[in-house]
């Protein structure tokens, strides 16, 4: 299931971009299925530049496509572990609740969850 919040997001930047007169095409947001929208795009010879976050494995299986078809400029940032940092002048029980809820939001399965503390 798609993270909701996150494309609800991605269209509003999409709309201010489109507000900021960017020309059309500058950027382009889709949300789907990734093995659908993502095998599409990579192997798409008009496609110049794509970003994608999310799994090892999945990501060399992006570069190996991208790279079968037009090089592609590419940023991927892959299997990393979201860190929190909670500073000594921290709200100390605040910071332990939402770093606590952010690791079990959605089943820990965000890329923003938490799964990393350094007090």
């Amino acid at each position: 299931m798609p993270n909701i919040k996150n494309i609800t997001q991605s269209a509003e930047l999409a709309t201010f971009i489109n507000e900021a007169g960017f020309p059309p095409g500058i950027l382009n947001i889709l949300s789907g299925h990734g093995h659908v929208s993502s095998g599409t795009l990579v192997g798409h010879m008009d496609v110049r530049a794509l970003t994608f976050i999310g799994s090892t494995s999945t990501g060399r299986l992006i570069q190996w496509a991208a790279a079968d078809s037009n090089p592609k400029n590419m940023i991927l940032k892959l299997g990393g572990k979201s860190p929190t940092i909670i500073f000594e002048d921290a709200d100390l029980e605040t910071a332990a609740q939402q770093t606590a809820y952010s690791i079990q939001w959605n089943h820990g399965q965000d890329c923003m969850a938490k799964s990393r503390i350094y007090v």
